[in-house]
């Protein structure tokens, strides 16, 4: 089952974007973390107290964690991918035993013919001052894609003068119950939602069913819309979800 959401649609010519939803994207804090803020030098994220900074080297360079200005943790974009960035959120959680949990981004720009946009990840590191930042967490965190759907007059007249196929999804982040020792427990929401009506990507669009000017609309994607709790299993070491997260590969990969 879907839920239409109505969009003030504007029709453009041929082969142009034929409508743009109004895409939130996600929070850059998340609640229960603690803000960061820039550094005098305008060249780092830290906490009001300047313990704790997390500072990008240059665009496709490694991040650092410092603690009291000695480096803690550094991570790099995986190496079979080149493309991919490293971006802080500005929300840092700081746990009992001296440690602290770091939110990334991890953002692959995609390009295609006549359309393109971003995949984007969030990964938790657990950052120890004795040793090597962990991924403790990895969930889809936002995408905005456009892919072209119309070749000639034909195609556009098919799909009613919507040439592109458009995906968005959002995902936030937030505490809900401190834990006295270790990660606390989190909630993920994310929400998916895609223009125009009676799209997927695993079909071709020119061999789907023509449009009409009521398809043009957003669809709020409900089995890609949920909620999880995340809780921390000290056996593994990571957060796991009390029921696991649905498919929405349409959403999270090329």
């Amino acid at each position: 089952m879907i839920d239409t959401i109505p969009r003030k649609l504007a029709l453009l010519p041929i082969l142009a974007v034929a409508a743009t939803g109004a895409h939130s994207p996600p929070a850059a804090t998340i609640p229960g973390f603690e803000p960061l803020a820039t550094n005098s030098s305008g060249a780092a994220l830290c906490t009001r107290d300047r313990v704790w900074c997390v500072a990008t080297q240059g665009e496709k360079g490694p991040l650092v964690i410092t603690a009291n200005g000695k480096e803690v943790g550094r991570q790099v974009p995986d190496a079979e991918d080149s493309d991919l960035q490293l971006s802080p959120l500005p929300a840092l959680l700081r746990l009992s035993d001296g440690s602290a949990i770091v939110a990334v981004q991890v953002r692959e720009p995609i390009s295609y013919s006549g359309g393109g946009g971003e995949i984007a990840t969030l990964r938790l590191l657990h950052i120890r001052r004795d040793g090597a930042p962990r991924t403790v967490l990895t969930v889809p965190w936002n995408t905005d894609l456009m892919i072209r759907a119309c070749f000639s007059e034909k195609d556009a007249k098919a799909r009613a003068g919507a040439c592109h196929d458009q995906y968005q999804f959002d995902g936030q982040l937030a505490v809900v119950k401190p834990a006295k020792s270790g990660p606390p427990t989190l909630t993920y929401t994310a929400s998916a939602q895609y223009f125009p009506r009676g799209i997927s990507r695993n079909a071709d669009s020119l061999t789907l069913p023509p449009l009409k000017k009521s398809d043009l609309i957003w669809v709020n994607d409900r089995a890609c819309s949920y909620r999880r709790t995340l809780s921390f299993d000290p056996a593994s070491g990571v957060y796991k979800p009390d029921t696991p997260l649905p498919d929405c590969d349409q959403y999270t990969s090329q």
